[in-house]
């Protein structure tokens, strides 16, 4: 018997085209979903009566969230990296800050909804 314990090879997305494409597809794919969420949500309100009550908050936080899930998948591309490595460094720092404001205009929202559902006397 030999002592030597199996370890599987990783996957190296960068050499094995097939895997690449396949999380490419998925990302592109829930990106594109969520794009669809966030349209349908401006066109109907929400769906949550809270949320007119902050309309600049919530948008705020829903249409940075939208351009941040389109954008990330670009970070990934070597391709783009390789081609144009200053957009890259730019949509990471735009990326950042967008994320940022969504995470900081969620954490508004709700410290915002907490404070009005239970109110200090």
């Amino acid at each position: 018997m030999s002592s030597e314990t199996f370890k599987p090879e990783p996957i190296n997305l960068a050499t094995n085209s097939l895997a690449s494409i396949a999380v490419s597809i998925t990302v592109w794919a829930l990106a594109l979903l969520e794009v669809g969420a966030v349209i349908y949500f401006l066109l109907t309100g929400g769906a949550n009566e809270k949320f007119s009550e902050f309309p600049l908050i919530v948008n705020s936080h829903v249409l940075l969230g939208a351009v941040y899930l389109l954008m990330a998948p670009l970070q990934f591309s070597k391709a783009l990296r390789t081609r144009s490595l200053d957009f890259h460094r730019w949509s990471g720092r735009f990326l950042v800050s967008f994320g940022l404001i969504a995470g900081a205009s969620a954490f508004l929202w709700k410290s915002s909804f907490l404070t009005q559902a239970h109110p200090s006397n």
